[in-house]
């Protein structure tokens, strides 16, 4: 590490805990489009483990071991939610994308989109700097696949 690696960490407030990973990142973000509507579901979190162990970012992680330490730091947040800047952050472009499509994947999932997922889905797509034709065309396949 040199010198100057600090000056090019992503910054984050300082009264946030820190996200440490990419991957780490990832989960932050999915965790908080699930919890977005104040309530998380057993199927919910099946879902987000799942989807986390079938990509290869997690594949040396201990998926259910990184999201007790998520839950711990969103608890230290005062909610995922406030996570979601610095985690984006963090994220490269194409993950990015892959973060963005499994979030809008994850709410879709249960047929009904709350209020406070698809705010927090409008908010996630500007922090991550989604392309509208990119948004709009995972839209479209999300609503076919399952409205």
């Amino acid at each position: 590490m040199s010198i100057f690696s600090k000056f090019l960490q992503p910054s984050q407030d300082p009264g946030l805990p820190e996200i440490k990973t990419e991957a780490e990142a990832f989960m932050v973000i999915l965790y908080a489009v699930v919890t977005a509507d104040q309530a998380l579901f057993d199927s919910e979190l099946d879902a987000l483990i799942a989807v986390c162990k079938a990509r290869g970012q997690f594949q040396d992680i201990d998926v259910e071991v990184q999201l007790d330490r998520v839950m711990e730091i969103s608890a230290d947040a005062n909610g995922a939610v406030n996570l979601i800047r610095p985690a984006a952050a963090r994220l490269t472009e194409s993950h990015r994308e892959a973060v963005f499509i499994t979030a809008l994947d994850l709410v879709l999932a249960d047929g009904y989109i709350h209020n406070e997922e698809a705010v927090l889905l409008q908010e996630l797509e500007q922090v991550l700097k989604i392309k509208p034709e990119l948004a709009d065309k995972a839209r479209d396949i999300m609503k076919r696949k399952y409205l």
